[in-house]
């Protein structure tokens, strides 16, 4: 018997994923393995019984007094330090880096520390990739799925979780007290009641083990502990607590406890699921909580499931010959430990991915392997992110070859990295010509100072990505324009690493825009010209119809001839000007903008003053409700707002004066601004219509020539922006332009 504990012990020790350090409170070395041995430069023989000086640089004297004190309070339960970095000195003398995680136990009357040591390099390289593993692991013991209970004392019932009320076969949520004291063993009621009554009295901390009868009327151990909450006057009032089942642990330890204590101390505190698997019965014979928690199954669970022969169902199909194999080379390799990732199915019902530890430790009397020695943690985390990573790194690969635009990594000095298929055929190059330049050597030479003074930005961290158009020089000596987007791609470290440029072919985009410039110049140049040339005939029309009128004799009465004149004359007026309206609608669809910061009020003043004799006879009032700032070209601004301010006054209500109201604010992505007035208003269902060239919706006796919505719309076009007119019959109209605040 003592050596089939001793073998377990010194397999488990060995098995521990890190050093392993015990000492008493002398600081003498009880317990060492291998690792631990091994990292210092030591056999565990060197070790065991030696003071825990050896290990410590010099010059760490107050390591010892820190081990002493933490050693001689009786109040720390739990780790003294969690990942403390430690100087440590091997056999040799050279000083090595370690990161020691220190806990405290005491075991028949005597108090021990455990530490796990790890190398601070070791630690430095590991960390990235098992962070999220530890915390989660670290998170589930201290959130187990055990049973839980609250006891009112006040009302003296007790709460009970289902998995509470299932372990004693009670189908009722709450009970009294002495319902629930009934389930315990009558030899440990009264060690119950006393404890409990000892948190309430002196708030001694509540953590028993006792035996419960379970509902199939057998005694199993359980595990209490409890903590309580006091009122004012520090009265208990309420105690909650969880309840574990430790039968099959509790029976071991009762077994061991002499010899084994040092072990269930680690297996209590291990983040390692642990279990003991027997070849012979092919069945799990021991699994410690942290294994029950990390699958949902106890070791009751699983003798139940073991007695089926397809005990393999609980791993993935596509993985039980592996574990088979698996299991196989543990047995034939004898003390060498196998690791194995696998999929296992929680209790639950889902897929857990697995990372296992195993090796035999005990052998038959024949000598053959009898019993398989495992730990393993859960790492379906990672192992999801990797598929995923996987599966992004496929579709991105597919992307980059498929994309219908050049798609390339170019170096921090301008080498090309990687191009897709796309851009060799932009560039008529190879893949293996690309490779072997930069970009700098294929861009044309009056673009390359603009684009490395962009990527220049990206390197100090002013811009993240950046826009241009820009002309190359392909494999076939031609020039193209391309429409280049870079953006800049850091490491893990957050280093710049590399650029990820999109290239688009608009060669004949470009054309066709030099082609429309050269369309609107030769357009804007016959505008000009037919302004000039028909404006000389009408200008003489007008002339001679005037000369005429002030040839006839006064006594002329021929009143058919008079009104022709008088036509004519009025036709050539609205002609001259409608020629000028098309020639200033022309020259806004044609202007270069010359953009300011202005404010508002500035332009509306400065319409006022143009208009201040129309506004003074019509009587109208112009009220600014908001001034704000915009980056606008001012000059066509103040055509805008002076084109909306007179057709306001125009169309005014016969005996009403004009009342108009300009408001605008701010908003997230753009400038609102609103024009309203109480004039005419118009059909709200031709509300479009309205900003048509030479398009009216009122009588042809009413001034104007439909020019001046089309004149202001081309403005607010002209800036990016967009105006709609909305109006309730008679009751006025508004118009409201948007514009947006990244117009500079």
């Amino acid at each position: 018997m003592m050596d089939h504990q001793k073998s377990l012990s010194e397999f488990s020790v060995e098995l521990f994923p890190t050093g392993l350090l015990v000492i008493d409170e002398q600081q003498k070395i009880c317990i060492a393995n291998e690792k631990l041995a091994s990292m210092f430069g030591y056999q565990v023989s060197d070790l065991i019984g030696k003071s825990l000086s050896i290990l410590v640089a010099d010059g760490h004297s107050h390591h010892d007094v820190l081990v002493e004190q933490y050693l001689s309070n009786p109040e720390e339960n739990y780790a003294m330090a969690s990942g403390r970095s430690v100087t440590g000195k091997t056999k040799q003398g050279q000083l090595i880096s370690v990161e020691v995680n220190l806990s405290a136990r005491e075991v028949n009357g005597k108090k021990y520390s455990f530490a796990s040591v790890q190398r601070q390099e070791q630690l430095d390289k590991n960390r990235l990739e098992i962070i999220n593993q530890h915390n989660r692991l670290n998170r589930a013991v201290n959130a187990s799925n055990d049973a839980l209970w609250e006891w009112d004392i006040r009302t003296d019932t007790v709460w009970m979780s289902p998995v509470m009320s299932r372990y004693l076969g009670c189908d009722q949520e709450q009970v009294s007290f002495q319902q629930w004291i009934e389930h315990v063993h009558p030899d440990d009621s009264d060690l119950i009641v006393h404890a409990l009554q000892q948190l309430c009295d002196n708030k001694i901390p509540f953590d028993r083990a006792y035996r419960a009868r379970y509902s199939s009327g057998t005694y199993h151990w359980m595990r209490a502990r409890g903590k309580a909450l006091y009122d004012k006057a520090d009265r208990a009032i309420l105690v909650s607590g969880t309840l574990m089942d430790i039968d099959s642990m509790k029976r071991m330890e009762l077994q061991l406890e002499k010899k084994t204590g040092f072990l269930t101390a680690v297996l209590e505190r291990t983040l390692a699921g642990i279990y003991i698997f027997d070849i012979h019965s092919q069945r799990n014979v021991f699994v410690n909580g942290q294994y029950t928690e990390l699958t949902g199954y106890t070791l009751g669970d699983l003798d139940e499931i073991q007695q089926d022969p397809d005990m393999m169902g609980l791993f993935h199909p596509e993985e039980i010959d592996m574990v088979s194999a698996h299991i196989a080379r543990v047995v034939e390799e004898n003390h060498n430990s196998e690791q194995l990732i696998y999929r296992f199915k929680h209790k639950a019902g889902h897929w857990i991915w697995c990372f296992s530890k195993d090796s035999v430790y005990a052998y038959d009397d024949k000598g053959n392997p009898s019993q398989i020695l495992g730990s393993f943690v859960e790492v379906t985390n990672l192992k999801e992110r990797e598929q995923k990573i996987e599966l992004m790194a496929r579709e991105y690969s597919t992307t980059f070859e498929k994309a219908a635009v050049g798609i390339a990594h170019v170096g921090l000095d301008g080498r090309w990295l990687r191009v897709n298929n796309k851009l060799c055929e932009i560039l008529k190059y190879s893949q293996e010509q690309l490779l072997a330049t930069t970009f700098q050597n294929i861009t044309h030479p009056d673009d390359v100072d603009a684009d490395l003074a962009l990527v220049g930005q990206l390197l100090k961290g002013e811009k993240k990505q950046y826009q241009m158009e820009k002309r190359y020089y392909r494999g076939d000596k031609e020039i193209i324009w391309a429409n280049l987007t870079v953006s800049i791609v850091e490491n893990e470290l957050g280093e710049n690493s590399h650029f990820i440029s999109v290239i688009e072919d608009i060669s004949e985009r470009k054309a066709a825009e030099q082609m429309m410039k050269e369309s609107n110049q030769a357009l804007e140049s016959f505008a000009y010209s037919a302004s000039h040339d028909l404006q000389e005939p009408l200008r003489k029309i007008i002339h001679f119809s005037n000369g005429m009128v002030e040839k006839l004799p006064t006594s002329f009465t021929d009143k058919d001839i008079l009104e022709d004149l008088e036509k004519i004359r009025n036709a050539s007026s609205r002609m001259r000007d409608l020629i000028d309206s098309l020639l200033q609608l022309s020259r806004f669809s044609n202007k270069a903008l010359n953009k300011s910061h202005c404010l508002l009020s500035e332009i509306i003043d400065t319409v006022q003053d143009n208009l201040s004799r129309l506004i003074a006879e019509s009587g109208a009032q112009v009220e600014l409700n908001q001034d704000i700032e915009f980056y606008v070209d001012r000059m066509s601004f103040v055509r805008l707002f002076q084109n909306l301010v007179s057709n306001s006054i125009r169309f005014a209500q016969e005996g009403v004066a004009p009342q108009i109201e300009i408001q605008a604010r701010q908003r997230h992505y753009y400038i609102e601004i609103k024009v309203s007035d109480n004039g005419q208003g118009f059909d709200n269902r031709r509300a479009e219509d309205i900003f048509a060239p030479f398009k009216r919706l009122v009588p042809r006796l009413s001034p104007g020539n439909g020019m001046g919505l089309a004149i202001v719309r081309q403005i607010v076009k002209m800036h990016g922006g967009s105006i709609h007119g909305a109006s309730e019959h008679e009751t006025g109209a508004e118009f409201t332009i948007k514009l947006p605040t990244n117009v500079n």
